[in-house]
């Protein structure tokens, strides 16, 4: 329509920024639908805006791809577990603020009906509203979602950097998740990686330089 604003597309079209805060990480307390108890992490974003993970106490670590991400809640949006004992797993920060103003939800999945659910929960309610906000913001970029084929060998490279084993190396068992779909094909990932001085659990120190 003439005389149109293309405010909105502009915004939506913007590239990913992800801020200092996010990519250096914040402290949370995790769980999801089926813990008992929450798990003390680090929680980062990568600088591209392409992977959400965490570390635990013990040096294991996890992730999430952002562009699965359906919808991210706060404050009211979200449900506060009935377990007590969970409940008070999840105390940090000032005990005046409600713990929902302090907890972050994130609804995933790669369709719209088999959904799943991660929570974390921080030590101020600013720092949970700038997490889910930006969190959302870069699940429905639209060039992050039409983003040419190389991406997804850039987002490959990211997780194998960036989500290590607890020695601090990228792991034979994290590769092959994500490259291979069977057992038949995970074999042939694995001898081809050992090939090039792979070995389980530990990485060849050529693989940072690929």
């Amino acid at each position: 329509m003439a005389g149109a604003k293309p405010g909105v597309h502009q915004v939506q079209l913007k590239p990913i920024t992800v801020p200092e805060t996010l990519t250096k990480g914040n402290k949370f307390i995790m769980f999801n639908d089926n813990s008992t108890i929450g798990t003390p992490v680090t929680l980062k974003v990568d600088e591209n805006g392409y992977i959400l993970y965490w570390k635990d106490q013990n040096k294991e670590m996890d992730f999430l791809d952002i562009s699965l991400i359906k919808d991210t809640r706060t404050g009211s949006q979200v449900k506060i577990p009935k377990d007590h004992k969970l409940k008070e797993s999840l105390m940090i920060g000032k005990m005046d603020v409600p713990l929902e103003d302090k907890m972050i939800t994130v609804v995933y999945g790669t369709d719209m009906v088999n959904m799943e659910y991660v929570h974390f929960v921080c030590a101020h309610m600013e720092t949970a509203q700038e997490w889910a906000q930006e969190l959302l913001d870069y699940s429905v970029n639209l060039l992050a979602l039409n983003s040419c084929a190389l991406t997804y060998l850039d987002k490959l490279f990211a997780r194998f950097n960036l989500v290590l084993n607890a020695e601090g190396k990228v792991s034979m068992k994290n590769i092959v998740k994500h490259i291979a779909s069977n057992r038949d094909d995970r074999k042939k990932v694995e001898k081809a990686l050992e090939a090039v001085g792979f070995h389980a659990g530990k990485v060849s120190t050529c693989f940072c330089h690929l």
